[in-house]
């Protein structure tokens, strides 16, 4: 069993403590919320309590209900994968065109948070601890707080900046605040984080901020703040945008904070396994002492009562108790895995077209061994069997799709795993969990990831004309996964090895976004998947793709800011909300 000091499950530790709820819940017979402040800041327990909600509402939230319909959110939005069913909001959102009326469950305008937070830091101000302890736990609130407005500036451009709690005593002026600019948001942004790490201890309780959580954070935040600069445009006279000039100024912050956590040494690539496959697996599952890749995670404990259902999404069909088989991934995304040697993944549309078979081999089983670790394919290995894909075998001339050939061949893969693009996601998948059920699975979730701090690190090098250090970054996370060293860096080699590494991590569309590209990869884009037809004699596959979704998706140049929309504007009509809407 994990730690039971896990941060996350504090809240719940401490009603254990107290003997009994009820004893936990009141005191003098208040609710802790009507607790006064003199009360709960000078008490660690009342203090680790109220900051554990913090945690749960700033750090992480399309997984909130940690379900197996939401969990795709950002990657539906990037067209890595779909989910099962078209009801599902994930699919919804993707073909969405966002407008005046805003973003729907793609929203993020957490002034709920930001207030929880200021009360925070303005309770702490007037605590009896020592002063030590106060400045932890006041930096903790501070990167917390950074969070949360780096997640309404990716969306929105520049968003008000308030650090104090408002009440009704609150002057209209500051009650109903105007934005402030893109570019101040992201200064305060770096300001706070510096601030905390001064406080922050090197060491804490796992799924608790420490130092280099807050340097982690520093390189994916100022890395954003950069590509902003370097490829975005100054509009709405700085409320959008800032001059290419200060693009270098914020890949050199992203630069030395990813040093400070490489430099640290308290964090490494994770090599548990020397099958190239088993380990990639085992950075999302291994979780013992040995695993020192992950910086900053979401953590569960079934001991503790922490679980999330991930895995009742995640596992094929031929496999699973309920749900299952709902998370399935594009074409596109397929084919940006290389093959072992380093060349391209695209499928020879030639052989595609002539109706030509290919080798498993030759389709998947040569591959970059993080595509195995990533997706189920035809014929995937899986807790002892096999995960089979096909819509049909041919056996002596005939097309087959029902029961099976020579006793121990389906002729047809399982309904809800070939329903959509018949490749599947297996990235985060515990394969001990045996046919798990909703709110059964409990391996953590990584937000930050030693991987990704390599790959902030190399990418803000490059634009600074460090390209030596940014390849011998990139060459050990490809000698990591089994794949050659790259023969050059290039801005394509580095963006490649970033979507290869983190897909499915809640990155793809933010990075599409940052690098002001999503217009050209996915505005028109009509998503495909596969067909796969057996052939049995042969051994091989004939492929063909088809159509995974609808209509063409739509991201317009505006879509690189989204809608404030006319619910949150008509709560405050200073707000001016971004253009084309």
């Amino acid at each position: 069993m994990k730690n039971k000091l896990i941060f996350g499950l504090l809240f719940s530790m401490l009603v254990a403590l107290c003997g009994c709820e009820e004893d936990f819940f009141t005191l003098d017979k208040k609710p802790l919320e009507i607790i006064s402040n003199a009360v709960i800041f000078d008490d660690p327990a009342l203090i680790d309590a109220y900051l554990a909600k913090g945690y749960e509402n700033g750090l992480h939230f399309y997984h909130g209900q940690w379900d197996p319909v939401h969990w795709t959110m950002d990657e539906a939005m990037g067209a890595v994968c779909k989910n099962i069913a078209d009801w599902q909001t994930p699919n919804a959102l993707a073909l969405k065109v966002f407008d005046e009326n805003g973003c729907g469950d793609f929203e993020y305008w957490d002034y709920k948070t930001v207030r929880f937070l200021n009360e925070f830091l303005k309770g702490m101000e007037t605590s009896s601890l020592a002063e030590a302890k106060i400045k932890i736990y006041m930096a903790e609130a501070r990167v917390l707080r950074a969070n949360v407005y780096f997640n309404m500036v990716k969306r929105y451009g520049g968003v008000p900046i308030i650090t104090i709690p408002q009440d009704d005593t609150t002057p209209d002026s500051e009650l109903y605040p105007k934005r402030n600019s893109e570019k101040e948001c992201y200064d305060f942004i770096s300001q706070e984080l510096d601030l905390a790490i001064t406080d922050l201890p090197e060491e804490s309780v796992k799924g608790r901020i420490n130092r280099f959580v807050a340097y982690a954070m520093k390189s994916r935040m100022m890395l954003y703040a950069a590509s902003v600069a370097n490829f975005g445009t100054v509009q709405m006279e700085g409320l959008l945008g800032f001059p290419q000039s200060e693009a270098k100024g914020y890949y050199k912050q992203a630069y030395d904070a990813g040093l400070e956590v490489i430099g640290s040494a308290k964090y490494d690539l994770y090599k548990g396994n020397e099958d190239k496959v088993e380990n990639f697996k085992g950075i999302f599952t291994d979780e013992s002492a040995t695993n020192i890749e992950p910086i900053l995670s979401v953590v569960f404990d079934k001991g503790l009562g922490k679980m999330h259902s991930y895995g009742v999404g995640a596992i094929p069909m031929g496999f699973r108790v309920e749900w299952g088989s709902n998370y399935h991934a594009f074409r596109n995304i397929v084919e940006e895995f290389e093959y072992a040697d380093g060349t391209s993944g695209i499928i020879d549309r030639n052989k595609v077209s002539n109706g030509d078979l290919f080798t498993l081999n030759e389709l998947f089983g040569n591959r970059d061994p993080r595509f195995k670790a990533t997706f189920f394919y035809p014929e995937a290995p899986f807790q002892g069997g096999l995960v089979y894909l096909h819509k049909g075998t041919m056996y002596k001339g005939q097309l087959v799709t029902s029961g099976t050939i020579e006793g121990n061949w389906p002729a047809v893969g399982q309904k809800r795993d070939i329903k959509q693009t018949c490749i599947m996601v297996r990235k985060h998948l515990n394969e001990n969990e045996v046919a798990p059920i909703k709110g059964s699975s409990d391996n953590d979730y990584h937000l930050y990831r030693y991987a990704e701090v390599l790959l902030n690190t190399a990418e803000a090098a490059f634009y600074i004309d460090k390209e030596g250090e940014a390849k011998i970054w990139i060459d050990d996370i490809r000698e990591r996964a089994g794949m050659p060293e790259l023969d050059n860096i290039t801005e394509e080699a580095i963006r490649h090895e970033r979507t290869v590494e983190l897909v499915f991590e809640d990155t793809r569309y933010w990075d599409l976004r940052r690098w002001r590209i999503a217009h050209a990869k996915l505005n028109g884009l009509q998503t495909q998947g596969f067909t796969f037809i057996k052939h049995y004699e042969e051994d091989a596959y004939e492929v063909k793709f088809k159509n995974a979704e609808a209509t063409p998706r739509v991201f317009q140049e505006r879509h690189y800011y989204l809608p404030i929309g006319i619910k949150i504007i008509s709560n405050n009509s200073n707000l001016i909300d971004n253009p084309d809407y």
